[in-house]
């Protein structure tokens, strides 16, 4: 039996299966919603697809001695680069170091793994994170 569909002990409703909202920027594998959580709230929750490390909805942030749990997602240094992210399928964070300022900014990239051939680089700095990295982006052809 799936884990949602069993009865929590309590006065809690059980948890169903529910239709995700279509969202561009999100991808969603499943949505649930219980309709009263014990406290007579509503909740409704996604599970977002995670697509491993080079994920473009994937976070970064917390590199440096001095952040304090600010973190971006790594879409955002493309579109910061002034880059648009219609045909990207990757974003692999290849550098992290403290913060060196100096904005965001396409870069040669600083190596490729073997097999891997990005579409370009970008390093970002002095973006409210603490950090300064940089990034592979792969783009479809």
């Amino acid at each position: 039996m799936p884990l949602w569909s069993l009865p929590v002990v309590g006065l809690m409703d059980p948890v169903a299966h529910s239709r995700c909202p279509v969202r561009r920027a999100v991808s969603t594998t499943s949505c649930f919603k219980n309709e009263n959580d014990g406290a007579g709230n509503h909740v409704e929750f996604g599970v977002i697809k995670s697509f491993g490390s080079g994920d473009p909805l994937g976070q970064y942030g917390g590199f440096s001695l001095t952040n304090t749990g600010k973190y971006r997602p790594k879409s955002a240094i493309v579109t910061d680069a002034g880059k648009s992210l219609d045909k990207v399928i990757g974003i692999t964070l290849l550098t992290a170091n403290e913060d060196t300022g100096g904005g965001t900014r396409i870069v040669d990239c600083p190596f490729q793994p073997q097999g891997q051939t990005y579409s370009y680089c970008v390093h970002t700095a002095g973006d409210l994170t603490g950090d300064s990295v940089d990034v592979g982006v792969t783009e479809r052809p």
